[in-house]
C-alpha cells in the first residue's frame, strides 16, 4: 500500500509517502500553483488519486516521457473508474486489488457502486490531475528533455491525454446543483427570517435549550447569508464593523487579519479567501454593506455574548478579532464555523424548511443542501434578481462577492434568479422584519415585566 498524506512547514504544503519520502513534484505542484492552504488541501485529493493509480499500476512517468508518451487511453478510463471511490478506502487497498477494480468488465457504473462520491466530486479529482499533468510536462518535462521533436511528441500527447482525463467525467445533471446550490429566494428569505426572529430555537442545544454561543452563531450565519465566505467570517476582526447605532445600515472590510493571530497558518485557521493570492486577482479586499438587522443582530452580540467572554478573563485575549471562541480567544478552527451552521441546518430541517418544493430545476431529492457557502450563492441569487436591470449586474456580483474579474460563477447564479418568477422588494422585508423583531421584543420585555410584579 502506498499513500501520501498532507502536512504544512512554515509556509509550504508537502505531500508525504508513509516511508517519510516527500513526493517533489506534487509538492512543487501544490505550492507553485495555490498559495491558499485551504485550496491546497482540496487540490490535494485528486493527487492522492493520481498517487495511488500510478503506483498500483508501476506507471512512471519520467520513464514514459523519453519515449514521447504518457497515459494510454485505457488508463485514462481506470483513472475515471477510480475516481468515484473514497480516498480514504482507496489507500488501505492493495495495488493488486486496485488493478482488479479498474480493469474489471462491470455491467454497473463506477458512480453507482456503494460508497461512490458524488459525480461532481470525482470531476474535480480528474480535474485536478489534468492540470497537474500540464504543469508537470511545462514545468518539470519541457527543459529536461533534450530531443526537439520528443518535446513536440510528448506536447501533443499531454494534451491529448489532459483532454481525454477532463472529460471522462462531464458535469451531469446529477451533479448540476452542486454548481448552483443556492435555495429559491422565497425559501431563503424564510430561513433570514427564523434567524432574526427566532434565534432561540435555530440554534438549539441537543437538550432543546438556547445554545450558549446562540448571539455569535446568529451573526455568522447572517453574515453568511449576505454572501460572506466561511474564512472571511472566522478572519474578521471587531473594527472591520463599521455601525453607528441608528444607522440605516453599516458595513463589514474584508481583509488579511491572519498576522494579528500570530501563529502559523494551516489549513484549519479561517482565512479570507485570495487575500495572499499571488496566483488569481481575487477581488479580496472588499467593503460589504450590510441588512440592518444584520448589523442589529453582531451588534448585540458585541454588547452581550462576546463581553461576558470577556469579563470573565483576567486577560483579554480576543487579539481584536470579532468572532471569539468560548476561551476567549479567536476562533482558530473552521470545524467551529461548520458546527454552527450544521446546528441550523439540523433545526430547519425539522421544521420542513429544507424541503424540495414541487417543480425545482435546481434541486434533487427530498432536502435542500445547506451549508454557509449554500447562504452564499442564495446571496448571489437574490442580488441578482434585485439589480438585474443594471447592464454590468454581472461586473457588480463580481466585486460584490468577491469573484475574480473573468469568474464565471455571476452567470450560474443568474440561470437561478431567472428562473423564478417571484419579485422581490428588499426594502419591505427588511421594514416588515425590523416591526416583527421590535414587537417580539416589545412582548418579552412586557412578559419580564409582568413576572417582577408577580414576584
Amino acid at each position: 500500500m502506498s499513500s501520501l498524506s498532507l502536512h504544512t512547514v512554515g509556509t509550504r504544503t508537502l505531500l508525504i509517502d508513509r516511508s517519510g519520502v516527500i513526493n517533489a513534484p506534487f509538492s512543487l505542484y501544490l505550492n507553485e500553483r495555490f498559495d491558499n492552504p485551504h485550496t491546497r488541501e482540496a487540490v490535494a485529493a485528486g493527487l492522492r488519486l493520481f498517487h495511488r493509480f500510478l503506483m498500483a499500476h508501476r506507471i512512471d512517468l519520467p520513464t514514459r516521457a523519453l519515449d514521447g508518451d504518457c497515459l494510454k487511453s485505457v488508463e485514462c478510463k481506470w483513472l475515471a473508474e477510480l475516481a468515484y471511490r473514497p480516498l480514504d478506502n482507496l489507500e488501505e487497498m492493495s495495488d493488486s486489488m486496485i488493478r482488479r477494480l479498474t480493469t474489471a468488465n462491470r455491467d454497473a457504473s463506477a458512480m453507482d457502486l456503494k460508497g461512490a462520491v458524488e459525480p461532481n466530486t470525482a470531476a474535480k479529482r480528474m480535474n485536478t490531475v489534468a492540470d497537474f499533468l500540464h504543469w508537470y510536462r511545462e514545468a518539470l518535462l519541457e527543459e529536461a528533455i533534450r530531443s526537439a521533436s520528443t518535446r513536440d511528441q510528448l506536447r501533443d500527447r499531454y494534451a491529448a491525454v489532459c483532454s481525454q482525463i477532463e472529460n471522462r467525467i462531464g458535469v451531469t445533471k446529477q451533479g448540476h446543483h452542486h454548481q448552483i446550490r443556492s435555495l429559491p429566494i422565497d425559501r431563503y428569505l424564510d430561513v433570514i427570517r427564523e434567524l432574526v426572529l427566532n434565534p432561540e430555537r435555530a440554534f438549539c442545544s441537543d437538550g432543546g435549550k438556547p445554545s450558549a454561543t446562540m448571539m455569535r452563531d446568529r451573526a455568522i450565519a447572517l453574515l453568511a447569508a449576505e454572501g460572506l465566505r466561511p474564512g472571511a467570517i472566522g478572519n474578521l476582526a471587531i473594527d472591520d464593523f463599521r455601525y453607528r447605532v441608528g444607522a440605516e445600515t453599516g458595513h463589514i472590510v474584508i481583509k488579511d487579519n491572519v498576522a494579528k493571530r500570530g501563529t502559523s497558518v494551516t489549513t484549519s485557521v479561517p482565512m479570507a479567501k485570495g487575500v495572499r493570492s499571488h496566483q488569481q486577482n481575487y477581488n479580496s479586499n472588499i467593503t460589504v454593506r450590510l441588512w440592518p438587522f444584520t448589523c442589529l443582530a453582531i451588534k448585540e452580540y458585541i454588547d452581550v455574548e462576546r463581553a461576558n467572554i470577556l469579563g470573565r478573563r483576567l486577560t483579554n485575549r480576543s487579539k481584536s478579532f470579532l468572532f471569539l471562541a468560548e476561551h476567549g480567544g479567536p476562533i482558530g478552527d473552521r470545524t467551529t464555523l461548520s458546527a454552527a451552521i450544521s446546528r441550523l441546518r439540523n433545526q430547519l430541517k425539522a421544521q420542513g424548511m429544507l424541503n424540495v418544493g414541487e417543480g425545482d430545476p435546481y434541486a434533487t431529492g427530498k432536502h435542500y443542501e445547506f451549508s454557509a457557502y449554500t447562504l452564499r450563492h442564495s446571496a448571489a441569487t437574490l442580488f441578482y434578481k434585485t439589480y438585474s436591470n443594471k447592464p454590468e449586474v454581472l461586473d457588480l456580483m463580481r466585486q460584490r462577492f468577491g469573484w475574480t474579474a473573468n469568474s464565471t460563477s455571476p452567470g450560474r447564479y443568474a440561470k437561478r434568479a431567472i428562473s423564478e418568477a417571484a419579485g422581490v422588494d428588499m426594502m419591505e422585508f427588511h421594514d416588515a422584519l425590523l416591526k416583527a423583531l421590535s414587537a417580539k421584543r416589545a412582548q418579552r420585555q412586557k412578559a419580564e415585566n409582568m413576572g417582577e410584579v408577580t414576584r
